[in-house]
């Protein structure tokens, strides 16, 4: 007799666990790819000094200003009120007092990690690319026609993303889609979907939005792209309209600036607050927006975490402290440290090209009956293999060579290189010194070095060379606080806040007095409003005082001096000092 006996089973077949283990196996290999690891210096932003806090008179706002701080309108709010913080002149006579802060303070630290990073002869982003695959290069940022751009077919990724219009390929048989939105370097392994260098990985206290030659732009988490809109645009605005920036294309061009119930409008170095026009060189300070004056640039700042800086030939800076993360819309992005959502539409989607991208943020035309059209998102500037190709392409690479490579760690080029490529294009350079925009690329990146303590000299005659007056010099990082006469020897000197902009400054040696360089032998000497030339001499009391070098030295001589009593109440002290006192007893009035 047969018995039959059914048994039930707690696990996997043993033939459906092979079949499992066997595709574990392969996608474990396939996530895997052709990984290699390799040890890279990473450079980092940290803190040495936390917030600082302070209470200070509002007339003195001017000075703490020039050394970094900030109206914290948050608290002047909560003291006084209203929407822009202003203690009543009734209510706070005097020297009313300001609530301020300092932002943290922090220095570049370079540590050794350890990361994955494909092997060589393999891309992509899980390095399952063979390097060579040949795939279709296409002028969009998602493997996307644009109009009027020509596309390439059978290149590598590599040909493709060094097309001054190349901006995403396809592999041909994988059919994926790899951005070129950084080129590649020579002996780099192409992998432009994923940020490169240190710039795009630490996050830091403030970030920057940065604009120029009229149509680049660099978002706050470091996206470069180019828009040729002609329009009034939003370019950075808070999500709670605390603040708003808009910029109308021009030479310069025109920004208009809300910071609460304040206007700020400024084009070059015409600047007005509020309807009222502040000279050039003149500095500026009221309800709590400052306008000072840096070489070529002019600064504007409030009490908001937002500083504005441009010059007269079209570069504009806009720059928010880390509070305003997560709080920024416009042209300059959503400040979140992914510039993969950078391109985000006042719809709220993410748009596929640059040109798209910024025909949202458009303002509407305050008057009717001026029209303005979208932007188009342009094809290539330059023919393939033509000789403006090739003349870009060699003006250009000075940026991945020397003197510019010793900033490459701290500073990615790659951004850089594609908007020189693309504005030598547009240009039409083709003679040995570079036209003017490509000039303005170069000194932006040089100037984002400096503000990492990366220093370049890289301007010389007939590359970008810039004239100065005599005794002076060139900088794309001229001092806030420049040596001069009036701060020779003392504490004023050398107290600076770390913000770079380009500009002429005295060679070392010279001092700054009125404009021009001279000697500290030559520098003049004031007293009581009125300017005193070297050798010349005053009277302190039975003291001579002679102006040497900026500075009064007088003899020591003990001088007479005189008390005096004037009718029972009133004295005069022997320094000068006059009181009165109703007392009625005898008392000591010399010994």
């Amino acid at each position: 007799m047969v018995r039959m006996v059914r048994r039930q089973w707690d696990g996997t077949p043993m033939g459906m666990g092979i079949v499992a283990m066997v595709l574990l196996w392969v996608v474990t290999e396939a996530a895997r790819g052709r990984w290699c690891e390799q040890t890279e210096q990473v450079t980092e932003e940290e803190v040495v000094m936390p917030r600082r806090e302070d209470v200070v008179p509002c007339p003195s706002m001017y000075q703490y200003s020039l050394a970094g701080w900030r109206i914290d309108l948050n608290r002047m709010r909560q003291v006084y009120g209203g929407e822009r913080g202003v203690p009543p002149t009734s209510t706070h006579p005097g020297a009313a007092m300001c609530y301020i802060y300092r932002p943290p303070e922090t220095q570049l630290v370079v540590r050794n990690r350890t990361v994955r990073v494909c092997c060589a002869g393999w891309s992509g982003p899980r390095c399952t690319e063979a390097e060579g695959s040949l795939g279709q290069c296409h002028a969009g940022w998602q493997c996307q026609d644009a109009l009027g751009a020509h596309n390439l077919s059978t290149v590598s990724m590599a040909e493709c993303c060094r097309q001054p219009w190349g901006h995403s390929w396809r592999n041909g048989s994988s059919a994926l889609c790899f951005a070129c939105s950084r080129q590649p370097l020579a002996g780099d392994v192409p992998l432009p979907t994923a940020p490169r260098g240190p710039a795009a990985r630490h996050r830091g206290p403030t970030a920057s939005c940065t604009v120029w030659a009229g149509s680049r732009y660099r978002s706050f988490d470091g996206q470069h792209f180019g828009f040729q809109g002609k329009c009034a645009y939003s370019l950075a605005a808070s999500t709670d309209s605390t603040w708003a920036v808009s910029i109308t294309p021009g030479s310069p061009p025109v920004l208009h600036v809300t910071f609460g119930l304040d206007t700020v409008v400024a084009q070059g170095h015409n600047v007005s607050v509020n309807g009222m026009v502040v000279p050039e060189g003149r500095q500026h300070l009221h309800g709590g927006i400052s306008v000072t004056w840096l070489g070529d640039f002019v600064a504007v700042e409030s009490g908001l975490g937002v500083h504005l800086k441009l010059d007269g030939r079209g570069t504009v800076y806009v720059t928010v402290s880390a509070e305003l993360r997560g709080s920024t819309q416009g042209l300059c992005g959503p400040y979140n440290d992914d510039p993969t959502d950078d391109f985000l539409r006042v719809e709220g989607d993410i748009a596929p090209l640059a040109a798209s991208f910024g025909n949202s943020w458009r303002i509407p035309d305050a008057d009717p009956e001026l029209s303005c059209s979208d932007a188009v998102e342009p094809g290539p500037s330059c023919a393939m293999g033509s000789a403006a190709q090739r003349a870009a392409e060699a003006m250009c690479g000075m940026l991945l060579t020397d003197p510019f490579r010793q900033c490459h760690e701290a500073v990615d080029p790659h951004g850089f290189y594609e908007a020189c490529l693309e504005l030598h294009c547009r240009e039409g350079g083709t003679g040995p010194s570079p036209p003017p925009a490509v000039c303005d690329t170069l000194a932006t990146y040089v100037r984002d070095c400096a503000q990492r303590r990366a220093y370049i000299e890289w301007r010389r005659p007939g590359l970008c060379e810039r004239q100065c007056g005599h005794g002076q010099r060139y900088s794309d990082c001229v001092s806030s606080c420049p040596a001069s006469c009036v701060a020779a020897g003392t504490a004023e000197e050398g107290h600076c806040r770390g913000d770079c902009a380009s500009g002429c400054e005295c060679t070392p040696g010279l001092l700054l007095d009125r404009g021009a360089c001279v000697p500290q032998s030559a520098c003049p000497c004031l007293h009581r409003g009125r300017i005193y030339a070297p050798g010349q001499s005053i009277h302190q009391r039975c003291n001579r005082c002679m102006c040497q070098g900026g500075r009064w030295h007088c003899t020591q001589d003990r001088c007479a001096a005189e008390c005096a009593v004037l009718g029972d109440l009133h004295y005069i002290t022997f320094d000068h000092r006059r009181f009165s006192f109703p007392g009625a007893c005898e008392y000591t009035l010399v010994q």
